[in-house]
């Protein structure tokens, strides 16, 4: 789950019958335009740059855009890749 301002890793049961959620970790975040899970890692794209951590909120690596390609303005996660668009209509494409 995710407020803009706290991310919360739940674990979900499979079991219809009984089905649980139990909170794994929670970690604030700041300026978040998107949020993403990709495996084993949440990847938070905010004004200028992308961070991925763990489902425990370590950082595991940052990604800074230059001022001149302008704030992040969305992105969107399809199968293992990323695209990262910016207000100066840059493009940005991960494989994850």
């Amino acid at each position: 789950m995710w407020t803009g301002k706290k991310v919360e890793v739940y674990e979900v049961g499979l079991d219809i019958r009984d089905p649980k959620m139990n909170l794994v970790s929670e970690f604030p975040t700041d300026r978040a335009v998107n949020l993403w899970v990709h495996k084993d890692h949440v990847i938070i794209c905010q004004d200028y740059g992308i961070i991925v951590t763990t489902l425990q909120g370590q950082v595991k690596q940052t990604i800074s855009f230059a001022e001149s390609e302008g704030a992040l303005k969305g992105s969107n996660k399809n199968s293992n890749f990323l695209v990262a668009y910016t207000m100066n209509n840059y493009l940005r494409i991960y494989d994850l």
